[in-house]
């Protein structure tokens, strides 16, 4: 029976529409009642994820022998459901079982859900834990990297955590940085998607510009794979499927992330849900980057997920440079490493060569058990030209 609801789910977030009734006859009779529960739970989800208000009646018509099970998975149609000892994951999560377990209050995870890595060294910015910046408290220090430190604090007015990131002074130094700063501060507050972290607030204070944003447990997906190991199909599917629905928010609003990779996706300890990092900051980095740098992404990008459009000119990329890196993540979550990633791709000129010229690599004979479908669709995302 996990191999039927393994393949029904994966056709469910493929888009294939698949029939409970003909996975139901694929399996002896004595199974019927457990495996359209389990189904019916899945199918339920997801149409409710995609705004549907599926009718009891309507099951109970094509399934007039099961009404007891049809009712009992309509009771709980919101929330991961169990039978017997199989969960059926709806499409906002990744089983938390695979997600460590420990406090972020008394031991720090590796990552913090804005995306940076943890420091003990000694701290750069003006402020120490301890420091009272604006409302803000700061707690602990759980990162720093190339787009500031990231402290754990708490608001004393509010009494909310959060995550503030302290951004270097050097990126916001000229008077159009920092105006493109604010715009793409209002666009990334406007934006209440679950799956990207929340901007809550953003200001100056003594000369020190910060981002307040929702605090939440959890790893990227980079360290997911480096514990764990690869992804399911059906896992990693939803994985680049939550992604794709956050980016689409992003699009419609004209933010494009230029930086995609597993190490920006979120995955929380909870929930198991999917959760952008460091939207609106990756272009503020680009503009202040210097021009030989702006040629291997080591400022805004990462060459390893960069679309081709990205080497060549990255002030025209758009959207789709987005959905590329997203092909080159899903490559990632299934192989365990990025698309070109071979011995003779080690340096920066040598991926960009791999990602303008070399063939897109072959997902189907590195994992024989992705399906076409998903074949077809990474094949599309890692197209090396945006159209």
């Amino acid at each position: 029976m996990d191999e039927l609801c393994d393949r029904f789910d994966l056709e469910l977030v493929t888009g294939a529409s698949p029939r409970i009734e003909s996975f139901l006859a694929e399996a002896p009779e004595v199974a019927h009642a457990g495996l359209l529960a389990e189904l019916l739970a899945m199918e339920l989800e997801y149409r409710i994820r995609q705004g549907e208000a599926p009718r009891l009646d309507d099951y109970g018509q094509r399934f007039p022998q099961q009404a007891g099970v049809i009712a009992g998975v309509f009771s709980g149609a919101a929330s991961p459901h169990v039978f017997g000892d199989r969960t059926i994951l709806n499409d906002s999560q990744i089983p938390t079982s695979e997600v460590p377990t420990q406090s972020a209050l008394s031991q720090p995870p590796d990552r913090t859900a804005t995306g940076e890595t943890l420091s003990n060294g000694p701290l750069r910015t003006l402020v120490d834990v301890g420091s009272q910046l604006g409302p803000y408290k700061l707690l602990a220090k759980l990162g720093e990297g190339g787009m500031g430190a990231v402290y754990q604090a708490r608001h004393t007015k509010l009494g909310k955590l959060v995550a503030l990131k302290i951004l270097p002074q050097h990126l916001l130094s000229r008077s159009d940085s920092l105006s493109r700063f604010e715009r793409e501060m209002l666009a990334v507050g406007s934006l209440q998607h679950p799956n990207i972290i929340q901007a809550l607030d953003a200001g100056e204070i003594t000369g020190m510009h910060y981002l307040s944003m929702e605090y939440v447990e959890g790893q990227d997906l980079q360290q997911f794979i480096h514990t764990k190991g690869t992804m399911s199909v059906v896992n990693a599917c939803q994985a680049i499927r939550q992604a794709a629905l956050g980016l689409a928010a992003a699009h419609k609003l004209g933010l494009v992330h230029r930086d995609i990779k597993p190490s920006n996706l979120f995955v929380t300890r909870q929930t198991g849900q999917i959760k952008i990092l460091d939207m609106g900051l990756a272009l503020l980095a680009e503009e202040e980057a210097p021009a030989a740098l702006t040629t291997t992404g080591e400022c805004f990008g990462t060459p390893d997920y960069m679309a081709p459009e990205q080497w060549n000119d990255s002030h025209t990329c758009d959207a789709r440079s987005d959905l590329y890196s997203l092909g080159c993540t899903l490559y990632f979550l299934l192989i365990g490493r990025p698309p070109y990633h071979s011995d003779t791709h080690r340096s920066a000129a040598n991926k960009m060569k791999g990602h303008l010229l070399d063939a897109i690599p072959d997902l189907a004979l590195a994992r024989p058990d992705v399906p076409a479908g998903v074949v077809a669709i990474y094949l599309k995302l890692m197209a090396k030209t945006p159209s």
